[in-house]
């Protein structure tokens, strides 16, 4: 009796598109996942290329489908994908296997909605890439899963022969370079999209490790700006070990890099002005210290480093005002109010913080400005005992006393 062949593809679901019997005969890796991001579908190409079994993937994380060393550059995508921020997008990846496999890969996945709307999970595509497909003079290739990949990817693939000209390249490079695929095919990369100053280093790269992941640089735009991108590139070689060239995956991240300066600039901005201002300033989260001026550790004897670390409710304000202090960090509340501190030698004083919530190195923090208000508060004494003194004068005198205001108007009398 013939054996019955193996569906390397997961019970049916709702959320499988095309016919299985189709899916198991394509060379590719085809997948889905549920709105959770686990593997509800992979069909028999996953157990031919990397010889684990599609039972122990059901219900998993998608993310176990490849090595540790590229999983949190693919979760950041991920998640952004599940959120809806990307409706695609495409890496250079590396597949778990039983054994190890020399073959380059790249990894398509898009958002799965229904007709409303709703995320009900993800479709992925996961292509081998042995050597760059030529094309043919009419744009098309005889490879139709790579054509399919190479023409919606949103990253630059690219080829380069041993001479450094560029053989293949993706239509993405028009969005991220300005250029199109005509103007770059056939010219020196770095006469045209690497910058001189970056030459050395990527070759060197690719000379100690034979590839380069993630290497971030600037490539340059046809306009004449940069792009600051992140680069996989594999030296390709032939069964005698000769150079053939070098694929690559290009992934603009200049937002990300925009954002970084960003966020790099608005933290110098804020060391000049702690620096500067009589106020002392603390940085913290969730009360524990991240930060501090000079001003701040003078005012409560603390050397930063000591404070650093340290909850600073707990240990430079007195238990009776932590219940208000707790509160108006849970309510992000702005606006100044007056509590005591607690200096290092144990001595309590009266401040006035004012606070708000800021971005700082990566999270949402609370910035706090705090003001010494001691010597105010010795003026207000003396004022109110001032004031009492001569009330006691006026309410006890023998004579008639009546105070009038500039107008003439009576406004007390004793």
């Amino acid at each position: 009796m013939e054996e019955k062949k193996k569906n390397y593809f997961f019970p049916s679901s709702k959320y499988n598109l095309v016919n299985f019997s189709y899916l198991n005969q394509i060379k590719d890796i085809l997948f889905e996942t549920d709105a959770e991001g686990n593997l509800i579908a992979i069909n028999e190409a996953w157990v031919n290329i990397t010889g684990i079994e599609q039972g122990k993937l059901k219900n998993k994380p998608v993310y176990e489908l490849f090595t540790e060393d590229i999983r949190d550059s693919f979760l950041i995508d991920f998640r952004r994908l599940l959120k809806g921020e990307l409706s695609s997008f495409s890496l250079d990846c590396k597949l778990n296997s039983d054994t190890p496999l020399s073959s380059s890969f790249i990894c398509n996945l898009s958002r799965v909605t229904s007709d409303k709307g709703k995320l009900i999970g993800t479709s992925g595509r996961i292509s081998e890439i042995l050597q760059p497909i030529p094309l043919s003079k009419n744009g098309e290739n005889g490879n139709n899963l790579f054509k399919n990949v190479f023409e919606t990817i949103s990253d630059i693939y690219i080829h380069l022969d041993k001479d450094e000209i560029i053989q293949l390249v993706s239509p993405s490079v028009k969005e991220v370079l300005q250029f199109s695929p005509e103007e770059l095919i056939g010219k020196k990369a770095s006469e045209i999209i690497i910058l001189p100053e970056n030459k050395i280093e990527v070759v060197k790269i690719l000379e100690e490790y034979k590839a380069a992941e993630n290497f971030e640089t600037y490539l340059k735009t046809k306009d004449g700006n940069k792009k600051f991108v992140s680069m996989n590139l594999n030296i390709l070689k032939d069964s005698e070990n000769n150079f053939l060239g070098i694929n690559g995956i290009i992934r603009d991240i200049t937002e990300k890099q925009d954002r970084k300066l960003a966020l790099k600039e608005s933290e110098e901005r804020y060391r000049k002005l702690s620096s500067l201002t009589f106020e002392g300033i603390v940085i913290h989260h969730n009360g524990v210290v991240l930060d501090m001026n000079a001003r701040f550790s003078e005012m409560m004897g603390y050397e930063k480093e000591e404070a650093i670390g340290q909850n600073i409710i707990e240990m430079m304000i007195p238990e009776k005002w932590h219940p208000l202090v707790n509160q108006n960090i849970s309510l992000e509340y702005t606006l100044p109010y007056e509590i005591e501190g607690i200096k290092k030698d144990g001595h309590i004083f009266p401040v006035e913080i004012q606070s708000r919530n800021i971005h700082y190195k990566g999270q949402w923090v609370r910035v706090v400005a705090v003001k010494d208000i001691t010597n105010r508060k010795k003026a207000e004494f003396q004022i109110r005992k001032t004031e009492l003194k001569y009330q006691k004068l006026f309410d006890s005198s023998s004579e008639g006393i009546v105070i009038c205001d500039m107008d003439g108007n009576i406004t007390e009398v004793n």
